[in-house]
């Protein structure tokens, strides 16, 4: 039997960073991952879709090049070279992790752990190792492993003092009667199209379903983009899914809010998706319909009970800010714990639970989460909206602060959008910060770093920025917030 001081289940944004902290305050992890390095964020998720998404917005740009002067030829697309650079991409990092990994001394482990005790697993390998959809599991031969007849597969048991649990999330399908029908797909089959469909309906408007929408816009489709409740990415500020809605319309996407899909049928060589709406009934006719409605923590096969750790409603394993399961010497990190699924939450969490194992005392914030969404113009935000700040009591001044009024947008030929900032109105102290625009994922981390210190618009409204930058929209925005915006 091996043994290990510290065991990390799961090599994905949580787990591997997990297992540098810990190797970078004197451990010798040992990793379990059942598939790829990376996890769904690098495989299947962040890191293919924003190389779909820069891709398809080249090819844009491409058709608008004579509006700068350049005369281009016939613009068309090569699919397989398209997804062949995400695959390139995606195979560089991953190589580059497990070069990385065993360089600052964590050992890696092909297979799937199931928990046999409070302080044992069984590492799966073989043809039985992965049974959770949307995953494929690795097998790897090696010494100490037997045939289990009771397991079907081949095993290697590892005890361990301590051990930070991150097998991440998998897609949850909706209870909809027609989604296992030919023609439906997910997002990983999204990746890698071996076609553009002459039409796909997108059910979700969330972030995934946005980002979808927009590069098969991009790449031609008819896209009609589905969303059960009444604004898209819902959970963000009002006005940032009523101005995403604008911009996906004006590029050619039909949006459905406040549209329940009842059932997708078979129907005159493509497929029918039946829909309840606010008006009444109405079906739409497409080619392929792509369901991008959510993820639910990855649990179902680690055996928690045999551990006694404690689990939510949904699968989620229950942790405290300091990553802690109820069960000591187990930490929990990333979206299995079932919060905000975003590989960077998964990163700090990843972090604090290391830095915890190692006996440290640090604490998570959900507080300060970027949070971004990258389609055309892409959305980010940080902190409270201005709904929920009144909600929470606060008097609250709203500044706004258009990019058509920002030099350098203009001259990037990018003025779609704004910058919204919500502060308290007496103290002035920053609440939320929400772009939509150009580079708005890369203008929030400003944002996001003046909510972690407490900043005032006061403090912003000081601050010089660089002209002519995006960045000089943020502190407009604040200007604004107290009626001394100048260039609005």
């Amino acid at each position: 039997m091996k043994k290990s001081a510290l065991l990390i289940i799961g090599g994905g944004p949580a787990g591997y960073v997990a297992a540098l902290r810990a190797a970078q305050l004197g451990a010798r992890p040992l990793l379990v991952e059942a598939a790829e390095l990376g996890g769904t964020c690098l495989n299947r998720g962040c890191i293919p879709t924003k190389s779909l998404v820069e891709s398809t917005g080249l090819l844009r740009r491409m058709a608008g090049a004579g509006e700068h002067g350049i005369k281009v030829g016939r613009v068309s697309v090569d699919l397989g070279a398209m997804v062949g650079r995400k695959d390139r991409v995606t195979r560089a990092l991953r190589e580059a992790l497990g070069v990385l990994l065993p360089d600052r001394g964590v050992e890696i482990v092909a297979g799937r752990a199931v928990f046999t005790g409070p302080r044992e697993v069984a590492v799966r390998t073989g043809g039985g190792a992965g049974e959770i959809p949307g995953e494929e599991a690795t097998g790897r031969a090696g010494e100490g492993r037997g045939k289990d007849a009771a397991l079907g597969t081949d095993e290697e048991r590892i005890s361990f003092e301590q051990a930070i649990i991150c097998t991440g999330s998998v897609p949850w399908t909706p209870p909809i009667p027609g989604l296992d029908l030919p023609g439906v797909i997910g997002s990983d089959e999204a990746l890698s199209p071996s076609e553009i469909p002459e039409s796909l309906a997108v059910i979700g408007g969330g972030a995934m379903g946005c980002e979808f929408a927009s590069i098969y816009r991009n790449l031609g489709s008819r896209v009609t983009l589905i969303e059960l409740l009444p604004a898209l990415v819902p959970t963000e500020d009002a006005e940032l899914g009523e101005a995403l809605r604008f911009y996906l319309e004006a590029a050619g996407v039909r949006v459905l809010t406040g549209a329940r899909v009842e059932r997708v049928e078979a129907s005159g060589g493509g497929l029918a998706v039946h829909l309840a709406t606010e008006s009444g009934r109405e079906t739409v006719q497409v080619a392929r319909v792509l369901a991008a409605v959510g993820r639910r923590p990855n649990t179902a096969s680690l055996n928690l009970a045999v551990a006694g750790v404690a689990t939510g409603r949904r699968g989620e394993i229950l942790v405290d800010a300091a990553m802690r399961t109820n069960v000591p010497g187990l930490f929990a990190a990333g979206d299995v714990t079932g919060g905000i699924l975003l590989a960077h939450v998964g990163f700090e969490q990843g972090v604090v639970a290391a830095e915890n194992a190692m006996g440290g005392a640090s604490r998570f914030s959900p507080g300060i989460v970027p949070r971004c969404v990258y389609t055309e113009p892409e959305v980010a935000a940080v902190g409270l909206t201005e709904a929920a700040a009144v909600a929470e009591g606060y008097e609250v001044a709203v500044g706004r602060f258009p990019f058509a009024n920002s030099g350098r947008a203009m001259a990037m030929g990018a003025p779609e959008g704004f910058v919204k900032v919500v502060a308290e109105a007496g103290s002035g102290q920053l609440l939320g910060v929400h772009i939509i625009g150009p580079h708005a994922t890369e203008l929030v981390a400003e944002a996001a770093l003046a909510l972690h210190h407490g900043t005032s618009i006061e403090d912003v409204a000081r601050l010089i920025h660089a002209h002519p930058t995006l960045s000089e929209a943020f502190k407009e925005a604040v200007l604004d917030a107290r009626g001394e915006a100048i260039h609005k």
